[in-house]
């Protein structure tokens, strides 16, 4: 199903409806990226989470969760989706932390012009 350059049109909308036709509702029934790729033949699961993100545009409540039962799901509780929505903004801060690190130390990057100084 894979092409060297991605994904068609054609496949990217099997890919995406695959997608919501095998997740379950609910936590409890969490399928992972990986095991959505291997089901339907992808060699990878970037398909897979370009199509959850796309799904998720068009209102599915598709969430995900690291600590098992691990995967995507669609969220069918309150509690579901507030526990998502907590872990979304926990990653954001530490995102907002590590680019703050980062913009501190490329400070330290240095031109090629700079370099052939240095030496």
């Amino acid at each position: 199903m894979r092409k060297p350059f991605g994904y068609s049109t054609e496949e990217k909308v099997t890919i995406k409806q695959s997608t919501l036709r095998l997740l379950k509702s609910g936590r409890q029934n969490a399928i992972t990226g990986a095991q959505l790729a291997h089901i339907m033949g992808c060699k990878d699961d970037r398909g897979i989470r370009n199509a959850i993100l796309e799904l998720l545009k068009e209102g599915q409540p598709i969430a995900s969760a690291t600590a098992p039962p691990a995967g995507f799901f669609i969220a069918q509780t309150a509690k579901e989706v507030d526990d998502y929505r907590r872990d979304l903004r926990a990653r954001l801060k530490k995102i907002a932390l590590h680019s703050r690190d980062f913009r501190i130390a490329a400070r330290q990057v240095r031109t090629p012009e700079q370099l052939s100084l240095l030496k």
